[in-house]
């Protein structure tokens, strides 16, 4: 059995990287191989050693672990894994190889890295190291990163290592988000409940999971009905993962997407950039940012990835009487209110004259009521 192989799982946050992996690794479980796991924040990437140390502490932490394993070459690995103080020249990554092929002596190897991205370096130098010596050995290396973040130099050099391959995963087809609501809500859900869910988060599985959670909470029913209340519904835990993203952005990058909040997805690049006050080149720069980053969805003209990205964009404009803290937000703060209320006249005009007004007698749904600054429902403003 073949086993040498470096894969790369890539993918926008809430795509299932870290769900593949857990896959792949109770797969392994079952098939009788060792298993060494790891995984990161934004918050460890200083942390040396921090994935070396967790993919082999399980297997030192047992009966005469470290001394059965840690012989010969091996033992060089001691430094790296804080069991030596360490010392310059003492060969980590040979050791840490050593190590390596001492356990696949034992058993086939998986190797699982979650969120690359932010692996400490001395880390990741092991992890390319190993990548280019691992024809002949029984290890299957899975190594998840998420798209839009830097990645360092060993990174880069594991992903270009003799044998490496790239797993790109996507979003959810309207079908496959079908048949996740209904294995979560019942077979009883609604189709048009199912592809208001899906338009929603564009098929990101962690979106419209948590959307779906929050509808549930919220006591909505998954009919033709309760679809329509879907638009007004945000849950928490997506607020708090777009917000992380979006604050990583440049400034000009976050003064886009806010511009690209307020004008809706009819407005095209010189709009935005306009109310954003930035240059042609600045704004393409910014767009190209949040692109990558998960949040623009990388089109001509500029829009969300999803629309659920859009409300926690929107909400996240500072409300009126807010208290910005230098000349430059409160210049950015005054931009954005302006444009908010130019766009919220031109919708009046428009409701006036019959072009977005909501059909009489339609119910507000609770949600709608406690949330008046929704994004602009009309998107066919100029």
């Amino acid at each position: 059995m073949e086993l040498a192989r470096v894969c790369l799982v890539e993918g926008p946050a809430g795509v299932g990287k870290t769900a593949l992996l857990a896959a792949a690794v109770a797969s392994g479980r079952s098939a009788g191989l060792m298993r060494l796991t790891a995984s990161t924040t934004l918050l460890e990437t200083d942390l040396a050693w921090n994935v070396v140390r967790q993919l082999f502490t399980r297997v030192l932490e047992r009966e005469d672990g470290a001394e059965r394993l840690l012989v010969g070459a091996a033992s060089l690995a001691a430094a790296p894994l804080g069991l030596e103080e360490p010392s310059p020249g003492t060969g980590s990554l040979y050791g840490l190889y050593w190590l390596t092929e001492g356990l696949c002596d034992r058993s086939p190897l998986i190797l699982s890295v979650d969120d690359a991205q932010w692996a400490d370096e001395p880390s990741l130098r092991y992890l390319a190291y190993l990548a280019e010596r691992v024809v002949g050995l029984p290890i299957l290396m899975l190594v998840s990163i998420r798209f839009g973040e830097e990645l360092a130099t060993p990174l880069q050099a594991l992903a270009a290592s003799p044998g490496a391959h790239r797993i790109e995963l996507r979003a959810l087809s309207s079908r496959a988000s079908t048949e996740l609501t209904r294995s979560e809500l019942g077979e009883q859900a609604a189709s048009e409940f199912c592809e208001a869910c899906h338009s929603a988060t564009g098929g990101n599985p962690f979106l419209l999971r948590e959307l779906i959670g929050q509808l549930s909470r919220d006591g909505v029913e998954p009919s033709a009905k309760g679809s329509k209340e879907i638009a007004g519904t945000t849950p928490d835990a997506v607020v708090q993962s777009v917000g992380m993203r979006l604050s990583r952005q440049p400034a000009n990058a976050r003064a886009l997407a806010s511009a690209i909040a307020v004008l809706g997805d009819a407005a095209d690049l010189r709009q935005v950039a306009a109310l954003a006050e930035l240059g042609e080149q600045e704004a393409v720069e910014a767009a190209d940012s949040l692109a990558a980053a998960g949040i623009l969805s990388g089109a001509s003209p500029p829009r969300f990835e999803h629309p659920l990205v859009r409300d926690v964009v929107y909400e996240s404009i500072p409300r009126r009487g807010a208290s910005p803290r230098s000349a430059t937000a409160r210049g950015a703060w005054r931009r954005r209110r302006v444009g908010r209320l130019s766009v919220a006249a031109r919708i009046s005009r428009r409701r006036r004259l019959g072009g977005c007004a909501p059909t009489r007698g339609e119910p507000r749904s609770r949600r709608s009521r406690a949330r008046p600054r929704s994004p602009p429902s009309c998107s066919r403003v100029r």
